[in-house]
């Protein structure tokens, strides 16, 4: 047996005894592998003062990452949202905007650069086109993906 393949069956026990137990439907998002190790990497940061303050949301991303379903870069879908991302989001009664999902050191709201660790852009993260987030919205259009573009290590 692979260690690729343990891992996959450790994770899949993992999600299944968190059904079972939790009683909380498991969020399995899919995320690149690059998006993966560099999320992982801001969470060995949990204790530095900067992130403190995103400590809620930092277990929340820990909970998404321990379910996750981990993509090769080169084979990430077209649909996928992805970090550097440039989506197009709508609300229920239509209104759209634009948005980017950075990491937390490239936050930016004048150019509407969302952190994935915000309620925001830990629900987007790892979504696809057409589905719903925070109630009220969905994602109408994915207007730029690094990964369809050739470009991994943005």
């Amino acid at each position: 047996m692979k260690i690729t393949d343990r891992m996959t069956e450790i994770l899949s026990f993992r999600a299944l005894t968190q059904m079972i137990f939790d009683r909380r439907p498991v969020d399995r998002r899919t995320f690149s592998k690059i998006d993966y190790y560099r999320l992982q990497n801001i969470l060995t940061r949990q204790h530095d003062p900067a992130y403190q303050v995103h400590a809620a949301l930092m277990k929340q991303l820990r909970r998404l990452l321990l379910d996750a379903q981990v993509c090769p870069c080169k084979e990430v879908p077209d649909d996928l949202v992805t970090m550097n991302s440039v989506l197009r989001l709508q609300s229920q009664r239509g209104s759209t905007f634009t948005i980017t999902l950075v990491y937390p050191r490239d936050v930016n709201w004048a150019e509407r650069k969302c952190s994935v660790l915000s309620l925001m852009g830990l629900d987007l993260i790892g979504k696809r086109r057409g589905d719903g987030f925070l109630r009220h919205m969905h994602i109408s259009e994915i207007i730029y993906q690094p990964e369809s573009t050739g470009k991994f290590y943005v």
